[in-house]
Parts: C-alpha cells; structure tokens; sequence
C-alpha cells in the first residue's frame, strides 16, 4: 500500500487493505511505531493500525488462493538496514524483487530511527550473493554479468534466470521506480566501502527535518545519507 495510506486524509486502509503483514525480526521496533515512524519530522499522522500477520524469513504470501502453493507467491526476505524490520519481497513469477524502502533512485536515508548502516550492507551483499551464487558468478566480477544473465548454475535463482534472461532480478522500488537493474546494486557494494578506506570522498549535506550533521556517498543511481560516524563504525 505504501506509506501514504497510513496517513491522514487516506482511507485506502482501512477501505481496500485486508490485512497488514510486517517483518518479524524486531517486532518490538515495528509496534512502536508512533515512535519509530517520521510522522513527527514531516508533518504526517500515521492512522491507527494493528497488525494482521507477522512475516518470517522464506514465508510464502499467495497472490491465488485456488493455485498450489508457491507457483504464485511472495517470498519474503530480510532485508534489515533502512529500518531493523525491512523486508523484501520476491516474485519468482516473474523474476522481480519488491525492495520496498530498501535502494531507490536518489536518497537513502540511513539515519533514521532503527537504520543501520552496516545492516544495510549486510542486506546489499545478501541479495548479490543470493543471484550471483546460483548463476556461478563470482562476487567482484563484471556486474554487467548480472543483468545480461551470462554464466551458468543451478538453483533458484538458476532457474529463473534461465526463464527470463537474466540473473539478478528486476526490482521494483517503493517510491519511484517499478524496474531498476538489479546490476545497480554493485554501485553500493563498491561505494561505501570506498568512502571508509577514502577512496571516495564523501559530501558534508543536510536536511531541513533533521538537525544532526550528515554526509552523503554518491554513485550514479543512489545518494547514502548518513551520520559521519556511521562510515567510521561500519568497516
């Protein structure tokens, strides 16, 4: 549904969901949401929910209830870092991968409440993992690898690059994006680790809702924004 339902003047909540599933990896942080959430810095209230379904690593969500189990379904991953119980989503149907606030095009904020900077790296370099372990490519190869779907392997993710031509899936992005490379997530697989060890030099930014001094990390499709001591504590 995206983050504007649970805000004021939306009734797609409580009118069209039917149900509201989160990660279960840190529930305490996911119920404390009148807290954890933004709804202060930005101006936004969040609606009252409750919810329905706590989602495990590898659960199954059906997009069919009359289709065997799996054929059409959401596989949940863990993908902690923007906050402690970020998930995404994978549609092996059709080799898409739902990253919700995970990456998107532009700014990734990493100084929120429950983000973590080196979760979040240990998320980028589980999902490459994932794909380019089934397809037999080695983690610092040529990335174009990836979205070409060049190399062989078995496995799952095997299998559905053999079906759709292509190793790493396409992702869908929360905000703004319905078809990002999967090969993009190379640029902060390279990126961050660069600007710890000063190969890269990173930028002195701000933000008019936070108050706390932060820098950014750019690459061609992504801005990281986070505390300086992040990239000092993460390596």
């Amino acid at each position: 549904l995206g983050n504007h339902c649970f805000c004021r003047g939306s009734s797609a909540l409580r009118e069209d969901c039917l149900g509201v599933c989160q990660g279960a990896r840190d529930p305490e942080f996911s119920k404390n949401w009148s807290e954890t959430s933004l709804q202060k810095d930005v101006g936004a209230e969040v609606q009252p929910f409750c919810v329905t379904r706590w989602l495990s690593e590898g659960d199954l969500i059906s997009l069919d209830d009359g289709a065997s189990q799996g054929s059409d379904a959401l596989e949940v991953i863990y993908t902690p870092g923007h906050t402690p119980d970020s998930i995404s989503l994978y549609l092996s149907a059709e080799h898409r991968l739902f990253t919700g606030d995970l990456v998107y095009p532009g700014n990734l904020y990493l100084f929120l409440p429950g983000s973590s900077l080196p979760e979040f790296e240990a998320s980028i370099t589980r999902l490459r993992r994932r794909w380019l372990a089934a397809a037999a490519i080695a983690d610092d190869d040529d990335d174009d690898d990836i979205e070409e779907g060049r190399g062989g392997g078995a496995g799952p993710g095997g299998g559905a690059r053999r079906a759709h031509g292509a190793v790493g899936p396409v992702m869908s992005c929360g905000h703004n994006e319905s078809d990002l490379a999967f090969g993009t997530l190379s640029e902060l697989a390279h990126a961050l680790p660069a600007a710890r060890s000063g190969q890269v030099v990173f930028q002195k930014t701000s933000v008019s809702w936070f108050t706390d001094e932060l820098v950014a990390v750019q690459t061609p499709t992504f801005r990281v924004l986070c505390r300086p001591s992040d990239l000092r504590q993460s390596g």
